[in-house]
């Protein structure tokens, strides 16, 4: 498993990479200041909307093929949104371009292409802790996590929010960048692969945890 985590991250960083090409955005910031990202509505959205993503994510090795080569033909573009669950293509792209209005709002306003990833990681951080949206869709909608006496599932859930700040993470880098809405499309997906792949590792970890109480 963590040989396929590798190859997920090393997707994400050619994908980056090739992205980095693009010509950066020309607007005038109007300095917002960093230290209240976690409380902008538009910010929680915008990580919730990834979490959705990942949730419905149907066919994990066709996302690691379509996205492998950092860009998408145009079959795949026509094929991508039925990865998570779309039927009518054109409402999946629609949901994207909007997703990229509000990263395109949030850089603005913030000025993110000069954050340092450590204050961006601070904000996504906080932003799960003061989101009860965030942190109870990451924990699968149950209740507070000190009622559960299995400590294995403790152990399962931690894990999990820590994969998803993480991949929130991932998704912040690529709305820092200025994106097409294909190339923005590859960025977050290959967080949404990291997310399954990463999620995967936390549901063995609290099988072997369960495995090891029972011998």
């Amino acid at each position: 498993m963590k040989n396929v985590l590798f190859v997920v991250l090393t997707i994400f960083v050619v994908i980056l990479l090739s992205c980095s090409k693009d010509e950066q955005s020309k607007n005038t910031y109007k300095n917002f200041k960093v230290e209240n990202l976690h409380d902008d509505l538009a910010f929680q959205k915008y990580l919730l909307d990834f979490q959705v993503q990942a949730s419905k994510l149907n066919d994990e090795e066709k996302l690691r093929r379509y996205i492998s080569d950092g860009k998408l033909d145009q079959s795949e573009i026509e094929n991508f949104p039925k990865l998570f669950g779309y039927i009518d293509s054109k409402k999946y792209w629609e949901e994207r371009k909007e997703i990229n209005d509000i990263r395109l709002t949030l850089i603005n306003n913030y000025n993110l292409v000069d954050v340092s990833v450590e204050q961006i990681k601070e904000e996504v951080l906080k932003a799960f802790e003061t989101s009860p949206q965030l942190y109870s869709f990451e924990v699968g909608l149950m209740d507070e996590i000190d009622e559960f006496d299995d400590e294995c599932e403790r152990i399962r859930r931690n894990c999990l929010l820590s994969v998803a700040s993480e991949a929130a993470i991932m998704h912040t880098t690529c709305l820092s960048l200025d994106l097409s809405l294909i190339a923005g499309a590859l960025c977050h997906g290959a967080a949404v692969l990291y997310q399954w792949t990463a999620g995967n590792n936390c549901n063995e970890e609290a099988a072997r945890c369960r495995a090891g109480k029972k011998g």
